[in-house]
């Protein structure tokens, strides 16, 4: 057995140990990732008006006669399938295929452009946005290299800037944010309001994942929050959650990295971590009062976001470094096999630095580098097609998608 394989096995049995563990709510109180800050900065690069792309022949082959890896051949975007019945896509963005334009805003060329065709025109090299009620939540790096977070109306017009963090959560229903400051305190912003303290963890490294709440956060309005993070900044990752009342417990103390979690109370994380790889898991409600089980666990994946639907989750690298991933997988959320993996080939130097869930689909868009940038949409089916290209180089993501809950 070769060092991978014993690595590999190693990595199960540790995740194998969570299978079919319940966890009570009082123990299990309460993305997949960014890359480094400028290579998530916004820039108003120029757009080169190109939405279909020229395919490469249909009869790309490798040297030995076949598709590269058993993936579908270069330049189209029929998927080859797995005993399995995995669908395998190279991933490139030379592709025929034209996609549909995104169902939720996305910022690009100093505008949020919007699903109605029309764009609002904001200022700024941005780290990350949300719509929240009509207005937006932007975060950015000023001239002093210091993070800062800003309220918007509906028009782009700057209403408040303080001081905060690059990771910005919202509710279900777009009325509450939630971000934290580089001290580690938590704020939150109600729709039409300005920022206001929440919680004041001072635990370096905070980064709000998931908020729990609507339209107020004031218990005394009949209403309160919790709000779902990550702490980074410690030499022990964890995830932890904090109410309206203050009370601040762990989420799961399986958890070390919490991914997403869903209003009907299913959430996925990371478990653990060594310098080669990873292990994540997926928890539902059991229906009998408090009790949490394990869905799913794999050593093969990173986990991410579930899609609007609950059927689907993202799957990354378990292990990965440099500008962004080489890979992505959808799977099926109940049980953690792929349903489609889509991966770069050998060197070609292709990989995906952004994705999310689109809304009212099953399909993932994402930002792709394949000597330039493109929009992709990528769909459970196995099919690859390409929304616009972009112009700029490696470093600078000229698309940026907003926090989604």
């Amino acid at each position: 057995m070769n060092t991978d394989n014993q690595l590999r096995d190693e990595l199960r049995d540790r995740a194998g140990d969570i299978d079919g563990h319940l966890i009570g709510l009082d123990a299990v109180k309460q993305s997949a990732r960014r890359t480094r800050r400028q290579h998530r900065i916004v820039t108003g690069l120029a757009t080169a008006a190109v939405v279909a792309a020229v395919a490469i022949p249909a009869g790309f082959i490798t040297a030995s006669g076949s598709s590269p890896s058993g993936v579908g051949p270069a330049g189209t975007s029929t998927p080859s399938v797995t005993p399995g019945g995995t669908r395998q896509v190279r991933l490139t963005t030379d592709v025929a295929t034209t996609g549909s334009a995104p169902n939720i805003p996305y910022l690009a060329d100093g505008a949020i452009h919007l699903p109605n065709g029309q764009d609002v025109s904001v200022p700024g090299h941005y780290l990350s946005f949300a719509q929240l009620g009509d207005g937006w939540v932007t975060s950015e790096i000023d001239a002093d290299n210091n993070t800062r977070v800003s309220v918007l109306d509906a028009n782009g017009s700057v209403l408040k800037t303080v001081p905060g963090g690059d990771s910005i959560a919202v509710s279900q229903d777009g009325t509450v944010a939630a971000f934290a400051t580089d001290g580690g305190t938590i704020m939150t912003i109600l729709a039409g309001g300005l920022p206001e303290v929440f919680w004041p963890s001072h635990e370096p490294g905070v980064q709000p994942v998931a908020v729990s709440g609507s339209t107020s956060c004031q218990e005394a309005q009949g209403h309160g929050c919790t709000i779902y993070y990550n702490v980074t900044g410690t030499n022990k990752p964890v995830a932890e959650e904090v109410d309206s009342h203050g009370l601040n417990v762990a989420v799961d103390d399986k958890i070390t990295k919490l991914a997403d979690l869903r209003s009907d109370g299913s959430y996925a994380g990371m478990t653990s971590a060594t310098d080669t790889g990873s292990c994540s898991a997926a928890y539902e409600p059991t229906g009998d009062g408090d009790l949490r089980r394990t869905v799913f666990s794999t050593c093969d994946y990173t986990l991410g976001k579930y899609s609007p639907d609950g059927r689907y989750i993202l799957g990354l690298p378990a292990y990965f470094d440099g500008l962004g991933s080489s890979s992505l997988s959808i799977l099926d959320a109940k049980t953690g096999r792929p349903v489609a993996e889509f991966r770069s080939q050998g060197q070609d130097g292709v990989f995906v630095s952004d994705s999310v869930w689109d809304e009212g689909s099953d399909s993932v868009l994402a930002t792709v580098w394949d000597n330039g940038w493109s929009l992709m949409r990528l769909s459970p089916d196995g099919t690859l097609a390409k929304i616009q290209s972009f112009g700029g180089n490696q470093d600078n993501v000229p698309v940026l998608f907003p926090a989604r809950p």
